[in-house]
């Protein structure tokens, strides 16, 4: 067998000519203050849209959470406590999470 090279592309040449297209949008950063146990604050950013947990792994050595199940609800190690004016701007909890806080409550944590 031998070599040869394919044959050019045809370029169009009717038809109009189409603009290109425009950038896609940069994600929305979000930040948020983060305040551990002990009572020191931090502040963390990470694109909008993404879980609380996986904003922590992006920003795990200031809002370190641990998510040993992933974030599919089945541990609570990713449990987080939000202010009360915060709660209203996320989603509300999956049933499964419910589900999580219930057996939390029931062993008083």
């Amino acid at each position: 067998p031998t070599w040869s090279p394919l044959p050019p592309l045809p370029v169009p040449t009717e038809g109009p000519i189409q603009p290109p297209k425009p950038p896609r949008p940069r994600p929305t950063a979000i930040s948020l203050t983060v305040v551990d146990p002990q009572g020191q604050a931090s502040e963390v950013s990470g694109p909008s849209g993404v879980s609380l947990l996986a904003l922590s792994r992006l920003n795990f050595d200031r809002f370190p959470i641990e998510g040993a199940c992933g974030g599919k609800a089945a541990c609570s190690t990713c449990h987080v406590i939000l202010e009360e004016g915060v709660a209203g701007q996320v989603p509300p909890p999956t049933e499964s999470e419910e589900d999580m806080l219930d057996q939390l409550e029931s062993e008083g944590l």
